[in-house]
């Protein structure tokens, strides 16, 4: 689940839940808005959460933090690494 941030001159960054972006998105040529006093927001970004706590942007796939690889970890996972790399067992 992607966690989604915009931010409000007043509120700061804050976190929207999915139903209040998927309310923003539905909105076309609209401008992003603070769900707190519905003034004008900018988007700051999409983020995933690592095993780490730390929050990663979407589109990067090593956590700055402790350094796991998200994605070599998915194509391990879903038995892709090898096809991928020519690799067996990450080695």
């Amino acid at each position: 689940m992607f966690i989604r941030m915009i931010h409000c001159g007043t509120h700061g960054k804050l976190v929207l839940s999915n139903e209040q972006y998927a309310e923003q998105m539905n909105k076309a040529n609209s401008r992003w808005y603070c769900p707190e006093c519905k003034g004008v927001a900018h988007f700051v970004g999409e983020y995933y959460q690592c095993h780490c706590n730390t929050l990663i942007e979407v589109g990067e796939d090593v956590c700055p933090n402790c350094k796991f690889d998200h994605f070599e970890a998915y194509l391990k996972e879903t038995g892709q690494w090898e096809s991928a790399t020519g690799e067996t067992n990450g080695q």
